[in-house]
């Protein structure tokens, strides 16, 4: 059944919110989260203080938005890919995954510097543990332990997170570093994803 159309109402509050986020994610570009105060977004956006506080309890819950909307579209470039990946070969598989990982890392920089600088102001030891994005080292996490699963390796899940951290240290060198193109940081990636999910009696 479609959804139901919005009432005027909802209409105009869903494009408040939209403009606060929007807002909100340039300013954390501009000035830096830290420095970003919720009355600078709502100046900014042209709305009442309290207007902020009617969408979003705080500014990080506004960034959480904004990291779940990010995650969500990894998410949805990556689903047909794994959703068809039955016939594929594994190098194939591997080596579009990771062009379509920094494809979408390079389409949302701006998001991605100021989510890395946010987290850096203040690492924990689950974040040094864990990753920087728990949500997306989740997406990514299931779909390297069904590799490793297949190629009957030991210890998968530990070996993802392995990999997962080199996929997160690989994008950061491609969209901040000096001379890491995409076709060099793709060729990294399915190298490193391949070598750990060779088994050791099929290496050479």
């Amino acid at each position: 059944m479609p959804d139901k159309p919005l009432s005027p109402r909802q209409r105009r509050k869903a494009e408040t919110r939209r403009l606060l986020r929007d807002t909100g994610q340039r300013l954390f570009g501009e000035l830096g989260f830290e420095a970003t105060s919720i009355g600078a977004i709502t100046r900014a956006a042209g709305v009442a203080h309290g207007t902020f506080y009617v969408h979003f309890a705080t500014k990080e819950v506004l960034l959480d938005e904004l990291l779940a909307e990010f995650n969500g579209g990894l998410a949805t470039h990556l689903a047909p890919l794994w959703a068809g990946a039955g016939g594929m070969p594994l190098a194939e598989l591997v080596e579009t995954t990771a062009g379509l990982f920094l494809d979408h890392w390079g389409e949302h920089r701006g998001f991605v510097e100021i989510y890395a600088r946010r987290v850096a102001t203040g690492l924990a030891l689950e974040q040094l543990r864990d990753g920087l994005n728990p949500p997306a080292a989740d997406l990514l996490t299931s779909a390297l332990v069904q590799l490793a699963s297949d190629q009957s390796l030991p210890e998968p899940e530990l070996i993802a997170q392995g990999l997962l951290a080199a996929w997160l240290r690989i994008g950061m060198q491609h969209l901040f570093g000096e001379g890491v193109g995409r076709a060099r940081a793709t060729a990294a990636l399915t190298h490193i994803t391949l070598g750990a999910l060779t088994p050791l009696k099929d290496r050479p």
